[in-house]
């Protein structure tokens, strides 16, 4: 037998199973450098077999813009999935509650680490920012992290529901703990008209609540119970416009 050959019994496995990926192993090679000088090509095949894992490279965040969108240092915006914070002030409109709040929080959070990358079906907006979901190097889901601290609302959409329910969760226990945005909430009681479809609900004259047909609708008489059922406010008629927390 060559000496630089593995044996017969040589066996190579690659497996990528429930997004969990292992890298080749050779079993009874009988030269560790021959292992060692073929490392490129085994980690060049184990990104092809397992493209997820390349999505999870490492960037410096350079610059938060608000409580849900950063800049990195190679120049991209990246937006969270699944997260709407409070809008900064504009020439359109003053700060909404808790926009700075939540915007310091992002900065805090994020401004100067390097974060990971996870996509879903979107990957990029409207404006040509990506979609993401961003990780600190501890492991932290910083788009779970922001809802969970009352910093903003979920912002669910059928395309990107990776972690809907770990999103909606979040959501939940800020509701719950009464933390930021959900700390001082004040409402009257009203009908709102949600879409199973959209995920989005609406005020009762509204053209786009009253296209919702009785299979895909849902009655809300909280906005509360909306959030809680993990529904989004229409962009359109704004249902309970004026009822926010204040800060």
């Amino acid at each position: 037998m060559h000496p630089g050959k593995p044996s017969k019994n040589a066996k190579s496995a690659i497996s990528c199973i429930g997004g969990r990926c292992t890298t080749p192993r050779l079993i009874g090679h009988r030269r560790t450098s021959v292992w060692l000088s073929a490392l490129p090509l085994v980690l060049l095949v184990s990104l092809l077999l397992c493209p997820g894992k390349a999505a999870f490279a490492e960037s410096l965040v350079r610059e938060v813009q608000d409580g849900d969108t950063i800049v990195l240092q190679d120049g991209r915006a990246i937006r969270y999935l699944g997260v709407n914070a409070p809008e900064m002030a504009s020439d359109m409109h003053p700060d909404q509650p808790f926009a700075r709040e939540a915007a310091q929080w992002n900065k805090t959070a994020v401004l100067g680490k390097s974060v990971r990358l996870e996509m879903d079906t979107e990957t990029k907006d409207v404006f040509g920012r990506t979609l993401a979901y961003v990780y600190l190097p501890n492991g932290t889901m910083v788009n779970q992290a922001i809802l969970a601290a009352g910093m903003a609302q979920y912002f669910p959409y059928r395309l990107n529901m990776k972690h809907a329910k770990l999103l909606l969760d979040a959501q939940r226990s800020a509701m719950q703990a009464r933390k930021g945005l959900w700390q001082t909430w004040q409402e009257k009681p009203g009908t709102y008209i949600a879409n199973t479809r959209s995920l989005r609900f609406h005020e009762p004259g509204c053209p786009f609540g009253r296209k919702t047909s009785s299979r895909n609708r849902v009655t809300f008489h909280r906005l509360w119970d909306a959030f809680w059922e993990g529904y989004f406010p229409c962009k359109q008629c704004l249902p309970g416009r004026g009822l926010s927390p204040k800060p």
